[in-house]
């Protein structure tokens, strides 16, 4: 469960800012991150302290840790404490957790879209006379975007219906709940690290809103 170099990791302070980056080193005693939003390196302070939080096989997990300084180089680093493994905690979450997406996906030779999903499966909002009922396997692929990146990841699985609803206020709609049955572990930590961030997001905005 230890973070591994070129881990995407998040960084939050205890003056409520955050940023994504990237472990550069791993020595004995302390660690090296690059910040990849650049306008935050002068806001961290040597002493400060930081929760740094990553995924690692489709679970999150958490430490505490400390600014010991910079690392001067053509790309500046920011030196942390390095925690024992026993001060590594795994976040305990509900299983999968499930984020609001607005992305589409070809099912069935038909494109319909995905309200929301999770490393678990997906949920999808389609036409009501879309071909699609419960129990059924399908086959599905979709465009996941990379967070901090203009680009975006074709993800494809095989899963199964779970469920089927008609959607109260849109009659002409109906959703299907959909379990991946088969799908690559790298696609989906991909899809954690999409709902971690949508999360994070989702907790900046709320603060902005206060």
């Amino acid at each position: 469960m230890y973070p591994k170099v070129n881990q995407n990791v998040l960084i939050e302070t205890d003056s409520d800012h955050s940023c994504r980056s990237v472990i550069s080193g791993i020595e004995d005693n302390e660690l090296s991150i690059m910040l990849l939003d650049r306008d935050m390196i002068g806001l961290l302070t040597e002493g400060e302290k930081l929760a740094i939080t990553y995924i690692l096989e489709t679970n999150k997990y958490q430490f505490k840790s400390t600014i010991l300084g910079r690392k001067l180089g053509p790309i500046p680093l920011i030196r942390l404490t390095r925690p024992h493994e026993k001060d590594i905690i795994k976040i305990q979450q509900r299983e999968n957790f499930r984020v609001s997406a607005a992305l589409t996906i070809d099912l069935k030779d038909q494109e319909v879209a995905i309200t929301n999903i999770s490393a678990g499966g997906l949920l999808v909002t389609a036409p009501i006379d879309f071909p699609i009922e419960t129990d059924e396997m399908v086959t599905g692929s979709f465009l996941l975007p990379l967070p901090n990146k203009n680009q975006a990841e074709q993800i494809s699985f095989d899963g199964q219906v779970k469920r089927i609803a008609v959607q109260e206020k849109l009659e002409d709609k109906k959703q299907a709940g959909i379990e991946f049955i088969k799908i690559s572990q790298r696609d989906q930590t991909k899809i954690m690290q999409y709902c971690f961030e949508k999360q994070r997001q989702n907790r900046l905005k709320e603060k902005q809103i206060r």
